[in-house]
């Protein structure tokens, strides 16, 4: 058993920063910027998570927050219940995180600088898009990037996660009974997983709920949707949020982001160390996102029993399509091997059996029957992309012995409905893993 894959590349920093001088050709609005780098937190709050969330915004105060004439700009958009209370409707807002000095003490302050309309609801495309622009238009900058700490359930079609037996026409045993019906205007009724009490507790994506006579609703997005409402070029994108670590997840954000980070398990409820990001991300003279990586997992990694369950990868996008053009060879010569795999084989990134749709890329290949070379050139393809990658031997009571930067949909072990969804995904079409 491969204890623990742990890969680090020298001189992080220093691809970052090439990365960010290409990215600084592309086609952006700003060509004079005021700011040198703007770190985005995007915290979707308005569900389970909320307490959890708050208490992110309270570490970021403690850490570094840069002063308000400071070329450097920290950005909160939120939105959260008020006393976790789904009945009272709130707003979306940007507020700017900077530090000042009141009677010779280092205080945060917090300044609103725009919201949308008490109810509003920030899981949704259109208002996303609508924030972004606002943080674009008035902070430009040479230099984007975002943390997203919300619900996620990486490449899969909204609702699918809490309501698969709806879908496909099957019961599920950690389903709570609830209404099944569609809420319309792209509601659905909120489901709650049942989560075993005596685990720790954990984080389609940035899930929001709704009250509509009493009931309560549920507002996702799909990653691709997620990602066509980003209107900047952003450095990094970092997911503090479960499931994330797909290769259909890294193929949609290949054009928005340089360089992104994620887990293929879920993640703990306490996600990224939120008092040192400031310094890693903005005050540091180049963005350095490997530490962020570094700080949650050896966090995880030092605690005992089944709180230590982590996995996270940062990846270069630039070199996604890469990986793409390997496996589409190889999803051509194996399909029929791969989709007729017993899923037991291979290794999955969830403890819960009825959550069965992230495995791992490279062992789905090598377990269809791939040669040694042809495992040789997925894996250095992979390799070339992964900048950081690390895993805990288990994840709760699944253990991980292969743990290659990615996870991926395993057909055999899919639906008929999700192989339709998956064939609109970017990655499926560069790849043809569900033919049509």
């Amino acid at each position: 058993m491969e204890r623990l894959r742990y890969i680090v590349r020298l001189s992080v920093a220093a691809v970052i920063a090439c990365l960010s001088l290409v990215s600084c050709n592309k086609d952006r609005r700003h060509r004079g910027e005021d700011y040198d780098k703007v770190m985005i937190m995007y915290s979707a709050g308005f569900n389970s998570l909320s307490s959890y969330l708050r208490e992110d915004i309270e570490d970021l105060k403690k850490g570094y927050l840069p002063s308000r004439n400071s070329k450097n700009a920290l950005v909160l958009i939120s939105k959260l219940p008020e006393n976790n209370d789904y009945w009272t409707k709130t707003s979306p807002y940007v507020i700017r995180m900077t530090r000042e000095k009141v009677h010779g003490k280092y205080v945060a302050r917090m300044d609103t600088l725009t919201s949308l309309d008490a109810g509003a609801v920030l899981a949704d495309a259109a208002n996303t898009r609508r924030l972004l622009e606002y943080v674009r238009d008035n902070f430009p900058s040479r230099s984007y990037g975002m943390v997203l700490s919300s619900h996620a359930t990486g490449w899969l079609p909204v609702d699918y996660f809490a309501n698969a037996g709806k879908y496909d026409g099957t019961g599920s045993a950690w389903l709570r009974r609830g209404n099944r019906e569609s809420g319309g205007n792209g509601l659905h009724p909120y489901v709650e997983r049942y989560h075993d009490p005596s685990l720790p507790a954990v984080k389609s994506v940035t899930q929001e709920v709704e009250v509509i006579g009493g009931r309560k609703y549920s507002h996702e997005m799909e990653i691709e949707e997620f990602v066509d409402a980003i209107p900047m070029h952003l450095d990094y994108l970092l997911f503090d949020a479960c499931l994330m670590g797909g290769i259909e997840v890294a193929y949609a954000c290949k054009d928005v982001a340089d360089i992104v980070a994620f887990s293929q398990t879920e993640v703990l409820a306490d996600g990224y160390d939120y008092t040192n990001i400031g310094h890693h991300l903005l005050e540091r003279s180049v963005p350095d996102p490997s530490s962020v990586c570094s700080d949650f997992f050896e966090q995880y990694d030092k605690r005992e029993g089944t709180n230590r369950s982590a996995t996270v990868s940062m990846v270069d996008c630039s070199k996604v399509e890469d990986i793409a053009k390997v496996c589409s060879t190889l999803f051509g010569k194996y399909r029929e091997k791969i989709r007729a795999l017993k899923s037991s084989a291979v290794q999955g990134y969830f403890y819960d059996p009825d959550l069965h749709w992230h495995f791992d890329l490279y062992d789905i290949v090598a377990k269809a029957g791939a040669t040694a070379d042809e495992l040789a050139t997925l894996q250095a393809a992979l390799d070339a992309s992964i900048l950081y990658k690390a895993a805990t031997p288990s994840f709760f009571n699944l253990k991980l012995d292969v743990t290659s930067g990615y996870s991926m949909y395993l057909p055999s072990a899919g639906s008929p409905y999700l192989d339709d969804f998956y064939r609109t995904l970017g990655w499926n079409k560069a790849t043809g893993l569900v033919s049509e």
